[in-house]
C-alpha cells in the first residue's frame, strides 16, 4: 500500500496538472492517519466559535442580512478546502471586503453584488489558469499595507453609527461625511447601546490580552446579549434591525446579471479580485514559513475564484484564505484541508440549530466586533517598518492610505496597482546600467591575446548589463557624443542582458542609423539565446548583417 501511494505521488508531482491539483487530492497521498482526522475535526469545530460570532458581523457590516454571513462562511471553508493549494488555509469572508460590499450594496442593491460576485470570481479562475499566481506578488508591500490601513479606517469609522445607537439616516459612504453625520448626529446617542459596546469591547480585549486562546469573542457577546435581555435595555438587535434570522439553507440560485449592471460593478469586482488574491497568497506564504510546506499558487487562485462563485449563488460576500483562522487551526493541532471541511460542516450545524437564538444580540455589540476587526487589521510591526524604511516605500504607503480614506476604494485599487507597476519600473530600470569596458578587461580573452594601443584607439566597447526595455531605452541616445574622437567600431557586449522589449529594438535600430550616419561600424558580441530570438521576432537583421554579431568581444578586434 505505501509503494502504491508513494508511486502515485511521484506521478501527480510530475504530471503537467501538478500546479492545478489541489492540496486535498494529493494529502490523499501522502499518508493519512484516523488520529489525524480527529484531531482536524476538533481543530475544525473550535474554530466554530469565533468563525460565528464573526460571520454574523461581517454581513451586517456589509450591510446585508446576518444571515448571508453564515452562508458564505459554510461554502467558503467547505469548497475552499476541497480545492486550495495549500494544505493548511480556511476560507472565510474577512473585513478587507466589508468597505467594498457596502458601497455595492447601498448603490446597486443584492443585485449589484451578485454581479460584483460572479465577474469577480471569473477574474480569480482567469488568473489561476493563465498561472499569473507569481505575478500577483509585484503588487509591492507598501500598497498593501496602505490599503489595509485605509481599510481599517474606514471600517471603524463605518461602525461608530452602531456602537453609539445614533439614529443617522442613510447617505453617506465616505468617511468624511460618515464622521460630519455622528458629529451631526451626536444627540442621538442611545448611552444604552454606547453602554454595551463599551462592556464587549472590554472584555475582547481583556481576554486578547490574558486569555488569547480562548473566545473572548463569544464571551463577550454571550455576556452582553444576557445583561441587555435581563435587564431590558432599549437597545438595537439583530431581530429588531434586521427580522428573524432563518435557520435553514436556501437553494443555490443565478444572480441577476445585465450589461449596464456589469459595467457598473466591474471596477470593484476588480478590487475584490485583486484583494482576494493577495490576500490568499498571502496567507499561504505566512503558512509555508509556519510549517516549512510549499503551497500551490495557480491552485489557490483556481480555488478562490471556484469558492466565490459558489458564494454568488447563494448571494453571499466575498471570501478569501483567512489567516486568522488558518493559523488558529494550526495552533489547535489541524494539519490538513480536512479542518476546513469540519469547520463548514460545524457552521451549518450552527446556523441550522441556535441561528434563530442570535436574534436578541445588541448590534452595538456586533459593531465592537468589527471595530476589533479593524484594529487587528492595522498591523503596526509592518507600519513600523514600513515608516522607518525607505522615504519612497512610507510616501507609497501613505498615499495608497490616503486614497483609500478620502476618496474610494475604486479608485485606490487603480492607483495601488498603478504605483506597484511604477516602482517595479523604477527597481528595474535602476538594475539596467551601461559603462565603456576598458581594454584592460580581460573577460574577453578569447583567443589568449593582449590589445594593442591602436586597436584600443579604434575600437570601443560598451556593455549593457540589466534588462533592456522601454524604461531605460534611451541608454543609447547620445553615447556617440561620449566619445572624442568617434572609434571605428563599437561593440556593444549585451552578455548580461536578460531580455529586450519592442521599445529597445526600436532604439536599438535607430542606434544602428545613428552609427553608420556618424561612419562607425555597430558590432553586437554575446547575446544570450532569449534576447536574440526577440531580435529575430522584431526582424531586427533585416536592418543589421549578421556577421557584426559577434560570439566574444575580442572578435571585433580582429
Amino acid at each position: 500500500m505505501v509503494s502504491f501511494l508513494y508511486k502515485w505521488r511521484r506521478k501527480i508531482a510530475h504530471s503537467p496538472l501538478a500546479p492545478f491539483i489541489p492540496q486535498f487530492v494529493s494529502s490523499f497521498f501522502e499518508g493519512f492517519s484516523k488520529r489525524q482526522l480527529i484531531s482536524d475535526a476538533l481543530a475544525g469545530l473550535n474554530l466554530c466559535a469565533v468563525g460565528f460570532p464573526l460571520a454574523l458581523a461581517l454581513a451586517i457590516g456589509a450591510g446585508v442580512d446576518p444571515e448571508i454571513g453564515l452562508y458564505t462562511a459554510i461554502v467558503a471553508a467547505v469548497v475552499n478546502s476541497l480545492l486550495s493549494g495549500s494544505r493548511f488555509v480556511v476560507g472565510a469572508p474577512t473585513g478587507s471586503f466589508i468597505i467594498m460590499v457596502f458601497s455595492v450594496v447601498q448603490r446597486y442593491g443584492t443585485a449589484g453584488l451578485g454581479c460584483m460576485m460572479v465577474q469577480a470570481a471569473l477574474i480569480l479562475l482567469l488568473l489561476g489558469v493563465l498561472r499569473c499566481g507569481k505575478f500577483v506578488r509585484f503588487i509591492s508591500f507598501p500598497v498593501i499595507v496602505g490599503f489595509t490601513i485605509g481599510i481599517a479606517i474606514t471600517l471603524f469609522v463605518s461602525q461608530l453609527r452602531g456602537f453609539f445607537g445614533l439614529s443617522i439616516p442613510d447617505g453617506a459612504l465616505d468617511v468624511v461625511g460618515r464622521l460630519h453625520n455622528v458629529w451631526k448626529y451626536i444627540g442621538t446617542i442611545n448611552w444604552y447601546d454606547g453602554s454595551i459596546g463599551l462592556m464587549a469591547m472590554c472584555v475582547i480585549v481583556l481576554f486578547q490580552i490574558y486569555l488569547p486562546r480562548f473566545p473572548g469573542v463569544v464571551v463577550a457577546l454571550a455576556l452582553v446579549t444576557s445583561v441587555s435581555y435581563l435587564c431590558s435595555f432599549p437597545v438595537a438587535t439583530i431581530e429588531s434591525s434586521f427580522g428573524p434570522i432563518a435557520h435553514t439553507i436556501p437553494l443555490p440560485k443565478l444572480p441577476v446579471f445585465s450589461l449596464s449592471l456589469i459595467q457598473q460593478t466591474f471596477p470593484y469586482a476588480l478590487g475584490v479580485a485583486i484583494l482576494a488574491a493577495v490576500e490568499s497568497l498571502l496567507c499561504t506564504v505566512t503558512l509555508d514559513n509556519l510549517m516549512g510546506t510549499k503551497h500551490r499558487s495557480d491552485c489557490e487562485l483556481i480555488a478562490q475564484g471556484v469558492t466565490n462563485l459558489g458564494i454568488s449563488f447563494f448571494g453571499g460576500i466575498p471570501a478569501t484564505a483567512s489567516l486568522v483562522r488558518s493559523t488558529a487551526a494550526i495552533q489547535l493541532k489541524g494539519a490538513s484541508p480536512w479542518v476546513g471541511i469540519f469547520h463548514g460542516i460545524g457552521l451549518l450545524g450552527l446556523t441550522c440549530l441556535f441561528a434563530p437564538l442570535t436574534r436578541r444580540i445588541p448590534v452595538s455589540a456586533l459593531s465592537t466586533v468589527l471595530m476589533v476587526v479593524a484594529a487587528r487589521m492595522l498591523q503596526r510591526n509592518h507600519i513600523k517598518m514600513l515608516w522607518h524604511g525607505q522615504i519612497g516605500e512610507t510616501i507609497v504607503m501613505l498615499t495608497t492610505a490616503f486614497v483609500t480614506v478620502f476618496i474610494d476604494l475604486k479608485t485606490a485599487i487603480q492607483v495601488g496597482v498603478f504605483i506597484s507597476i511604477i516602482l517595479f519600473l523604477k527597481k528595474s530600470s535602476e538594475s539596467t546600467r551601461g559603462q565603456l569596458v576598458p581594454a584592460t578587461d580581460h573577460s574577453w580573452a578569447y583567443h589568449h591575446r593582449s590589445i594593442t594601443v591602436a586597436e584600443e584607439r579604434s575600437t570601443k566597447v560598451y556593455e549593457i548589463e540589466g534588462p533592456f526595455f522601454f524604461a531605460v531605452s534611451d541608454l543609447l541616445v547620445n553615447l556617440l557624443s561620449y566619445f572624442h574622437p568617434l572609434p571605428k567600431k563599437l561593440i556593444l557586449r549585451l552578455r548580461h542582458v536578460p531580455f529586450v522589449d519592442s521599445t529597445a529594438v526600436n532604439a536599438l535600430k535607430q542606434f544602428v542609423n545613428t552609427c553608420e550616419d556618424r561612419g562607425v561600424e555597430l558590432f553586437l558580441a554575446e547575446l544570450n539565446p532569449q534576447v536574440r530570438e526577440s531580435l529575430d521576432q522584431f526582424d531586427f537583421f533585416s536592418h543589421f548583417p549578421e556577421n557584426h554579431v559577434l560570439i566574444a568581444v575580442d572578435q571585433g578586434f580582429l
